[in-house]
């Protein structure tokens, strides 16, 4: 897992007041310019002559983190905290903040949990390097699975980043909140790195992936093409938008499959009422011939009057010319219009499944997909589901009925 960010961050130190000034400035000035080679040579010519001077260790500590030399920078703040481990020159929760850097982009994270403590501790620390010790140390927590104090130092962090103009700060904030999964508060921290430095690849790439968390599909494409027009070889914003297919495909996914579920629910209920109305029919032309039956026996035995007759007569006829004429007419429409629905619905399932399984298909091979085709397939898609719809309006007369009541 990638760590959280500790580079070019600022350093807020006492000022120097001895004779190597000139040659502090000079490597100082050579190293806001990344001439990192020429800043250690000054560094290391000032220590030759006097190597107890503390904020030298500490500087040649900190371009060597630049230069990426961990084990060397370490060695550095540890030369400087001998010299003065009484910290009379209120170098040392300085020191133990970029130690603490040093052993977490080693991924010694314990290591780098005690230098934040000690830096912590001091009470030396201005408010944006406290800030800084809580966000880095909420990080690392993380990274030793100690989720919940890794959201307590996070929270903190907060709470005193508002005075803090540092966009990496707000960096580490967000990157350890996606990573526990607040991905609200997260976007809320990236979005105040991005307001301090917009060209911070690594905000919006994480930015992205907290959207695509969020299934804002839109906005995480929008997150990792900012990161692109800054630097199109960037492989976290190209992993990000495989990221952000993957969750479009698999909300694809998710909705034909409860649109199937749904359809075939209705279909089952459609043909359960088909089969109880025949049922009913059926028991009503049963009923009907039985009155007739029973009328004209009543009435030969004599034991019926000649409108009891008619009555049951009539009204068995009817049952009987309803069922011979209105009824099955009905049914056979209503069979009809479920063979035709039936046929809209799978034409168009089939279609979407072929569709995403190619988009799907394409994914798995590795081959470039663009957002138009995304976009494309997306339109087609509508607008098939949209004729389908119309298709069954048209020519299924069940809804015709609903229409004209």
């Amino acid at each position: 897992m990638k760590t959280a960010n500790h580079d070019n961050r600022g350093d807020d130190m006492p000022t120097a007041t001895n004779d190597e000034s000139k040659k502090i400035k000079e490597a100082m000035k050579q190293r806001m310019n990344h001439h990192y080679d020429d800043a250690n040579a000054i560094f290391e010519d000032i220590l030759e002559k006097n190597p107890k001077n503390i904020k030298a260790w500490y500087l040649k500590g900190r371009t060597l983190h630049q230069m990426k030399r961990f084990e060397e920078e370490i060695e550095c703040y540890k030369k400087a905290l001998s010299i003065d481990p009484d910290n009379e020159q209120h170098y040392n929760s300085l020191i133990f903040l970029f130690m603490g850097w040093a052993y977490s982009s080693q991924q010694k994270f314990k290591e780098a949990l005690y230098c934040y403590n000690k830096a912590l501790e001091s009470g030396d620390l201005t408010t944006r390097n406290k800030a800084r010790a809580l966000a880095s140390k909420g990080c690392d927590l993380i990274h030793l699975g100690h989720d919940e104090n890794a959201k307590a130092c996070l929270d903190e962090a907060k709470t005193l980043a508002p005075d803090v103009d540092d966009s990496k700060t707000w960096f580490n904030l967000g990157y350890g909140y996606v990573h526990l999964g607040y991905n609200r508060d997260a976007i809320e921290s990236f979005d105040q790195a991005l307001a301090l430095d917009k060209k911070n690849i690594e905000a919006w790439c994480y930015k992205g992936f907290a959207h695509g968390f969020l299934n804002e599909i839109d906005e995480a494409t929008s997150s990792f093409q900012k990161a692109l027009e800054i630097e199109i070889t960037s492989s976290s914003a190209y992993m990000g938008r495989e990221f952000t297919r993957k969750i479009f495909l698999q909300k694809q996914q998710e909705l034909l499959d409860y649109t199937k579920k749904y359809l075939i629910s209705m279909l089952r209920s459609f043909t359960f009422g088909l089969n109880l109305v025949q049922a009913m029919f059926v028991i009503q032309f049963i009923v009907g011939i039985g009155l007739l039956l029973a009328a004209v026996g009543l009435s030969i035995n004599g034991n019926q009057n000649l409108i009891t007759l008619i009555l049951g007569a009539s009204g068995g006829g009817t049952l009987i010319i309803t069922l011979l004429h209105s009824s099955p007419e009905k049914l056979q429409k209503n069979r009809v219009d479920l063979s035709q629905w039936m046929l809209a619905y799978f034409n168009w399932v089939n279609t979407v499944y072929a569709v995403n399984g190619t988009l799907a298909q394409k994914t798995q091979n590795k081959e470039t997909l663009t957002w138009n085709e995304i976009e494309n397939a997306h339109n087609y898609l509508y607008n098939l589901t949209f004729n389908t719809v119309k298709i069954i309006e048209d020519y299924c007369e069940f809804h015709k009925i609903q229409k004209s009541e």
